[in-house]
């Protein structure tokens, strides 16, 4: 479980935090299909995620999560946030994540602050949580590509 007995979450940004946290894990269980295999085969999959969630009430709430939670780690990709007395030191990707997710609430400047670092935190134990589980679910994949009408692989 990636809620934290060492931390609490404030009662009105629990489903906000909930949400944040599911679209990162489904960001890291596509990066390990990726890993295992391909970026074509990821990317069908994110499609299929992408159709079942369009389909579902308030599914496209949990895509605008995704499309923040991307944002955040390609922000940290290209131009990763340092710390001001301390250049060589990177903040982790999550707390990139946080405040992608962070700005897109309806919440005050004062609000957004003081729940930038717990989200950051919540962010980190959900990826704790699912990456090895995501790692060992896409080992055991057994996936033959000619399955999959128009599905190019590389080679």
């Amino acid at each position: 479980m990636w809620r934290s007995a060492e931390r609490t979450i404030p009662p009105e940004a629990d489903a906000f935090f909930e949400m944040s946290v599911w679209a990162y894990q489904l960001a890291l269980l596509i990066d390990a299909i990726e890993e295992r295999l391909g970026k074509e085969i990821a990317v069908a999959v994110l499609r299929q995620i992408e159709i079942l969630y369009q389909r579902q009430e308030g599914g496209r709430a949990i895509l605008r999560f995704m499309a923040l939670v991307g944002k955040g780690r390609a922000g940290y990709l290209e131009e990763p946030l340092r710390a001001p007395n301390e250049p060589q030191t990177v903040a982790p990707v999550e707390l990139h994540i946080a405040l992608e997710l962070m700005r897109s609430s309806g919440e005050s400047e004062e609000k957004k602050q003081a729940l930038l670092w717990d989200l950051a935190y919540f962010l980190d134990c959900g990826r704790i949580v699912a990456e090895p589980r995501f790692k060992l679910l896409a080992e055991r994949l057994r996936f033959d590509p000619k399955s999959v009408v128009g599905l190019r692989t590389s080679t």
